[in-house]
């Protein structure tokens, strides 16, 4: 079971980096827009 539970945590951090990529992306929109 480590395997799947080891996966599931590097799906866990992608996840959670894809998030913050996008919400870096909209503030760098927002502040060229205002």
């Amino acid at each position: 079971m480590p395997k799947k539970t080891a996966k599931e945590s590097f799906e866990n951090k992608l996840k959670r980096l894809e998030k913050i990529s996008y919400l870096l992306e909209n503030e760098e929109t927002g502040l060229e827009e205002s």
